[in-house]
């Protein structure tokens, strides 16, 4: 990579830290499913097939039967991977502030079924739904998120995270707009690195 200068090797193993100048790279989004996603990358957008360990991933069934069936809001939707996946056979509001992402998301969805809504979530105007999938950036979903994604009424609300501080700072706020914590799955999704996935189910109560 242009402009890859290493420095002194993390902690965690042969996995060299990064200074500036950093090589060039906008975006790589994970793909699921088998499907073909358009996602932004560069100065543009490519076509990545979905990797061949994902594809025996039955996402919808991951739910279980809270939530399986009604609409479904894809909160933080990128380029729409759960719209896409968890999303199918439903009737799904996508919100998306950033326009590479959109732009993305509009060739990967069907806007038959999805509605993609260009807006910040803490912005949004909440609309009812069996289903929120929560996929915030680091910093998490904080008050104004949880306000306005509780006010969808779940009966499944799943929070993706990719900082346990924010993770656990945000279940401390859906748990006072009365989403409890059931279930918890933590995702080795970048092994060798300390980056971790935290994934949470809420149910009402």
């Amino acid at each position: 990579l242009e402009g890859y200068v290493p420095t002194e090797r993390s902690r965690l193993g042969p996995i060299p830290l990064i200074k500036p100048p950093y090589a060039k790279l906008v975006a790589i989004d994970l793909n699921a499913g088998d499907i073909a996603w358009s996602v932004p990358f560069g100065e543009g957008s490519r076509v990545m097939r979905s990797h061949p360990l994902l594809r025996d991933v039955d996402l919808p069934d991951r739910l279980g039967t809270r939530g399986a069936n009604g609409p479904m809001v894809d909160a933080y939707a990128g380029i729409g991977i759960f719209a896409g996946t968890i999303g199918q056979g439903r009737d799904v509001h996508a919100v998306e502030r950033g326009k590479d992402s959109l732009a993305d998301a509009r060739i990967n969805l069907d806007e038959n079924r999805v509605k993609i809504v260009r807006s910040a979530v803490e912005s949004w105007k909440a609309v009812r739904a069996s289903v929120v999938v929560a996929d915030p950036a680091r910093e998490g979903l904080g008050q104004r998120g949880v306000e306005v994604l509780s006010a969808c009424h779940p009966e499944l609300f799943v929070l993706v995270s990719c900082d346990p501080g924010s993770f656990a700072r945000d279940a401390g706020l859906l748990a006072d707009a009365g989403l409890r914590l059931d279930r918890l799955t933590v995702v080795d999704l970048f092994p060798g690195t300390s980056h971790m996935e935290t994934v949470g189910a809420f149910i009402p109560g």
